[in-house]
């Protein structure tokens, strides 16, 4: 009799140890971080600021335990030891030139480039000139903390890239067509 107490004993205080380390999902839920992003005016400014994530934590919540669950933080599109970073307003300045296709990869395989230059002027108009001729219309942005979008808008559609790299000597761009990652990779031609 002594032992069946003290087995419920112990399996009694098991159970409230283990109830204990749950924690309470109808109690308290963080919200999750939100990037958002802004698009550009078609006039002399490119863009307001990219808004960061922000996260509040409720003060009544323990962190440590349990562990918050993580998401991986690079696109897996990504090459290994490639990441992604967000572009800023100052940025885009370096945008202002006109850029010549250097590299040209479909699914990290180099093809031939080929005559292709892109011109980015300040009032959020572009030029984009290939061996077929030439093309006009209007640039955006989307930027985030997460990633930084380029929009190129014109009579034929629009086409999205992703902003791999913007530096005052490189700009890598990727986009995906057909199921295929296509990276393009310009220097200014200015």
């Amino acid at each position: 009799m002594k032992t069946k107490i003290s087995f419920l004993l112990l399996l009694s205080l098991l159970v409230l140890g283990l109830a204990a380390c749950q924690k309470d999902q109808s109690e308290v839920q963080s919200p999750q971080p939100q990037a958002t992003s802004t698009d550009m005016p078609a006039e002399s400014e490119s863009e307001s600021p990219a808004a960061e994530p922000t996260q509040e934590q409720p003060a009544n919540v323990e962190s440590g335990y349990p562990a918050p669950e993580t998401q991986p933080t690079k696109p897996e599109s990504q090459p290994a030891g490639e990441l992604a970073y967000p572009v800023t307003q100052e940025d885009l300045q370096l945008l202002f030139h006109t850029w010549s296709l250097t590299n040209y990869f479909v699914d990290e395989v180099s093809q031939d480039t080929g005559l292709k230059t892109i011109k980015f002027d300040p009032d959020g108009s572009y030029e984009l000139t290939t061996d077929e001729g030439s093309q006009s219309g209007q640039w955006r942005t989307q930027l985030s903390a997460v990633q930084s979008k380029l929009i190129l808008e014109s009579e034929a559609g629009a086409t999205t890239y992703e902003i791999v790299d913007l530096t005052p000597s490189a700009l890598n761009l990727r986009t995906t067509q057909d199921n295929q990652q296509i990276d393009e990779q310009y220097l200014p031609a200015d």
